[in-house]
């Protein structure tokens, strides 16, 4: 258990000074700063532009391999866009609420998805992410293993092809937000991202449409690598409405993955994730700061490196009471748990 270990040996007393400190420290990085939010943006659009455009006009040696390189680094550059689009909706990336709202609409169309759908789904994952009396499906492991057993054949197969390790990075990702965010868009939001298409599909070229679709699909898979071991790691906070803590579960439900040098760029400091848990208004760019300086008041966070985030990408089913994860393969592999009952004459008539 993550949480009791990292108030071990702590009065009631010395946890909630702990507490207090925290909020008090992070209190001071809940500013935006509107040049630096401009520099940000600047940055972020013309490198990805800068490498969509290369991607599509490249002819020349290697053409292929030069291509794909330029794809993969456009994709992972649309991970930082959703970034952006992920802090405006916080209302935390512009001193301007309407700043925020139209940064958020624009760039989500850039990145499929619509600011509203996302701010409300989202707004409630922050309420109550690892409330176990509380749907969560805005995680990667939404379902305990009872629930999973209870469900019909069909629904376990489908919660597979899903969650499944071999799904969760390739074809569920692409998946949501081309398709299934058209579903939670506005009208106007939709329209965004016809009008978006009819550029670039109607262009004629099928190399524009390749690179817009590779590089969707490989943000999108980036993204949903760094949303998983955000929360789904073995010990994370869980409690029921009644004892539940925001507090507790932005330091000990909440991640800290330790990210390569080369690889920050495109994560955009999401990586400080215990942070922004325990305060969305502090802006991205400023994330890193206020974990660094904070010090000792964060030490015992759950913290991952890369290796470790992989090995834990088969979790996708959670044991609620010993705050454990496992894999809805090997659980679907174990056959029907009701048909085995009703075999040996459980479960009615």
């Amino acid at each position: 258990d993550v949480a009791a270990a990292g108030n071990a040996g702590c009065t009631e007393s010395a946890r909630r000074e702990r507490e207090s400190l925290v909020y008090q420290h992070i209190a001071k990085y809940a500013k935006p700063d509107d040049w630096t939010a401009c520099w940000v943006t600047a940055q972020t659009l013309i490198i990805y532009w800068g490498l969509f455009w290369a991607a599509c006009a490249y002819r020349g040696p290697l053409e292929r391999l030069v291509c794909g390189t330029l794809i993969v680094v456009c994709g992972l550059t649309r991970t930082r866009v959703f970034c952006l689009m992920h802090d405006m909706a916080h209302q935390s990336f512009w001193s301007s609420r309407a700043a925020n709202v139209v940064g958020a609409t624009l760039l989500g169309s850039m990145v499929y998805t619509p600011y509203s759908g996302w701010k409300h789904g989202h707004d409630y994952h922050h309420r109550h992410s690892n409330n176990t009396d509380r749907k969560q499906n805005a995680q990667t492991a939404p379902l305990t293993v009872r629930q999973y057993e209870a469900m019909p054949l069909w629904r376990r197969a489908a919660y597979c092809a899903v969650y499944g390790h071999w799904s969760l990075l390739t074809t569920t990702p692409f998946f949501y937000f081309v398709v299934v965010q058209r579903f939670l868009s506005t009208w106007y939001e939709n329209l965004l991202i016809l009008l978006y298409w009819g550029c670039v599909f109607g262009s004629g070229s099928t190399r524009l449409v390749t690179v817009d679709l590779l590089s969707a699909a490989v943000g999108a898979s980036m993204g949903f690598f760094l949303f998983h071991i955000q929360h789904t790691f073995e010990g994370a906070y869980k409690a029921s409405s009644k004892d539940y803590s925001r507090f507790d579960n932005g330091m000990w439900g909440s991640s800290n993955l330790l990210v390569p040098p080369w690889l920050a760029f495109f994560t955009a400091s999401i990586q400080y994730h215990n942070v922004h848990h325990l305060n969305t208004r502090v802006p991205l760019y400023r994330l890193r700061q206020c974990f660094e300086d904070g010090g000792a008041l964060f030490e015992g966070v759950p913290t991952f490196t890369m290796t470790d985030a992989l090995m834990r990408l088969p979790y996708s089913l959670r044991n609620d009471e010993d705050l454990s994860f496992t894999s809805c393969y090997d659980v679907f592999a174990k056959g029907d748990p009701t048909a085995e009952g009703r075999a040996c004459g459980v479960g009615g008539s």
